[in-house]
């Protein structure tokens, strides 16, 4: 285990790294508070109204996954949760996200859903968020090659689109087959506590788990590409309605790419990391770096008021669809 002194250094040291990353794209962007108002200002109601609804599409489809994988690898149905409590943690983590490591921010709102449902299972919250994360990184890694070719061989969007298609399907298939025997060799890894303990025994929960069969896999992959398309669409709209004119195509092109950012988290929030990585690809596709410094400094703030605002009509939806006893509903 790491030591609180070296926690502490660790925790200060990425604070530094995400306020400089911050700092860089505050310079290259050249602004000042006022013109990222302007900037940011440029999105009418109407069109925060719709930035709602892809943020409420983003979270539906977090949630549809996180309750399949949970629910897949709990036979009993009385540690199974309900959808509406799915939405209700995905809403919560969606707000969090913004303040805390993604993982750190999942697995805190996954509890509390549980919490609620007086679900005895909460201790696997952990392993379905490792499944998350190993296969949102195998996209995120193909939407990075993608990128690359986008950006070497003459910005054509059909070899983005072919060369993702070739990597994501092989690499479906790979993580399908795999996903078993990646649980079994995680299971011994040896280690009497910290975090070998940790993998060992979710790796154990997963080895005997449904969770790892080829066919919930391969659902698990569909749904976290669509969670992809849903997340690039997402900035991609933020981007639209800031008026970034003909670079606004590019945005979705860039955001898998940036989800790296979140697998790995740096700083609290990812602050500053996401914002340097989301200027440096945009420049490195093209776009002025003062448009891509504005944005990079703005969609975050546009989002992260979408899905403040959206809690609380989520948690509305929640509560009146009803009180969930224990068990999921015949």
């Amino acid at each position: 285990m790491i030591g609180g002194t070296k926690k502490t250094f660790l925790l200060a040291l990425s604070v530094v790294a995400g306020a400089g990353a911050l700092y860089a794209a505050w310079r290259a962007s050249g602004a000042d508070l006022a013109a990222l108002g302007r900037f940011a200002g440029r999105i009418s109601p109407f069109e925060f109204f719709a930035l709602m609804g892809f943020s409420g599409f983003f979270i539906l489809v977090n949630a549809e996954r996180w309750l399949y994988i949970y629910n897949v690898s709990h036979a009993e149905r009385d540690a199974r949760i309900h959808r509406r409590f799915s939405i209700g943690a995905m809403s919560f983590s969606h707000v969090l996200v913004h303040f805390l490591p993604v993982q750190l921010a999942a697995v805190a709102a996954r509890l509390l859903a549980l919490k609620v449902t007086g679900s005895s299972a909460w201790k696997s919250v952990v392993g379905t968020t490792v499944v998350e994360q190993a296969v949102d990184l195998s996209l995120t890694l193909c939407a990075g090659v993608s990128l690359l070719v986008f950006i070497f061989n003459g910005h054509h969007f059909w070899q983005y689109g072919a060369c993702f298609t070739l990597l994501a399907a092989p690499g479906a298939a790979i993580v399908s087959l795999g996903a078993k025997r990646a649980a079994e060799a995680l299971s011994k890894v040896k280690g009497e506590k910290g975090w070998r303990k940790a993998c060992a025994e979710t790796g154990r929960k997963l080895a005997d788990s449904a969770l790892v069969a080829p066919g919930a896999v391969t659902r698990i992959y569909l749904f976290s590409l669509l969670r992809l398309c849903a997340y690039a669409g997402l900035y991609g709209a933020v981007a639209l309605f800031m008026d970034m004119g003909p670079y606004a195509t590019d945005v979705p092109l860039v955001m898998p790419v940036v989800q790296l950012a979140n697998v790995f988290p740096l700083a609290p929030g990812n602050i500053g990391i996401l914002e340097g990585a989301l200027y440096g690809l945009l420049f490195a596709l093209g776009v002025p770096h003062e448009v891509a410094g504005l944005f990079a400094l703005t969609a975050r703030p546009a989002v992260f008021l979408a899905n403040l605002c959206l809690l609380p009509v989520m948690l509305s939806a929640v509560k009146l669809s009803g009180r969930f006893s224990g068990r999921p509903p015949a």
